[in-house]
């Protein structure tokens, strides 16, 4: 589609009543984004052994005894349905809309098992046999919740979760920061520093591309860094939020949260002949970026240590 008509259409649906239900609606109907393409659901399961890899080697192989929290958990709960897979069994997930589907979620559900085993193409050794993951096909949503172990809040607050300090070992999120405003992430991870005890880690997943790349292939993974604040601020809808932030100034949020960034990976999509267009054309404050790795960067997980 489009990227100035998605732009516009999310802007009718951030303001219509009911526009969370028509995004849905739409995303099913028009761009066919749920259920989850393969591309996607293959990425999403690349994150959650990602995730898993940062776990086991700060909580040990052992987890049926950590206390996990996720925020922005989405549709179809694809990353704590892995983790119960690898052993864990308490996951406490917030939302800040209802989005989780029981359609979804069984969809995913089916995926996961059928895969046998998921294997990380990076780390082989990395590996979860998806036949401990219960078949969802005919358990009701709340009873499936419980089967794994997940409380799902929603609507709910990742910056004031009400939730006892020091109460977790491990918190996780992907691809949630890039939709998510600095002083709220900001917050966000304030919060968690006080939730997670001594010793606990984050592990976190952006994806800092323009989001309009992944369904408009005449744009490239920067094309947002041209546009100067008040044209970006009219062509991202609250709907579809990006916060255009780049990876340094992701570490910087969540290092002055107290946090003690461990490891932090950036990543690359597009070719480096649509980088270099993409900078020519970019505007204050990205025009003058020091760092030419950090402004090219699309992909970034970090860990982080609450000591």
């Amino acid at each position: 589609m489009n990227y100035k008509l998605k732009a516009g259409m999310g802007w009718a649906l951030s303001v219509l009543p009911g526009g969370r239900s028509l995004h849905a609606l739409v995303q099913r109907r028009v761009t066919r984004t749920l259920p989850m393409p393969d591309g996607d659901f293959r990425d999403r399961c690349t994150i959650a052994l990602d995730h898993l890899r940062v776990l086991r080697a700060h909580l040990g192989n052992d987890l049926e005894r950590a206390r996990l929290f996720e925020f922005g958990a989405g549709w179809d709960l694809i990353v704590p349905q892995v983790f119960f897979a690898a052993g864990v069994r308490h996951q406490q997930l917030f939302d800040l809309n209802r989005l989780l589907q029981p359609d979804l979620m069984r969809d995913a559900n089916r995926r996961l098992r059928d895969c046998a085993q998921l294997v990380s193409v990076t780390n082989p050794s990395l590996a979860v046999d998806m036949a401990t993951l219960p078949d969802l096909a005919a358990v009701e949503q709340e009873a499936a919740l419980r089967r794994l172990g997940i409380k799902y809040v929603a609507p709910a607050d990742a910056a004031n979760t009400g939730l006892a300090s020091a109460s977790v070992d491990a918190a996780t999120n992907s691809l949630v920061l890039e939709h998510v405003p600095p002083s709220v992430i900001a917050a966000i991870f304030s919060e968690l520093h006080r939730i997670v005890r001594p010793g606990g880690v984050v592990s976190s997943s952006v994806d800092m591309s323009d989001h309009y790349s992944h369904g408009d292939p005449t744009v490239s993974p920067w094309n947002f860094l041209r546009y100067p604040e008040r044209t970006w601020h009219a062509m991202n809808p609250p709907i579809l939020y990006q916060n255009r932030l780049r990876a340094s100034e992701h570490l910087a949020l969540i290092s002055g949260a107290g946090f003690r960034i461990v490891d932090s990976q950036r990543r690359f999509v597009g070719t480096p002949d649509s980088f270099a267009v993409a900078r020519k054309q970019a505007v204050p404050p990205y025009s003058s970026w020091d760092d030419v790795e950090d402004l090219r960067a699309t992909q970034l997980h970090v860990v982080a240590i609450r000591d």
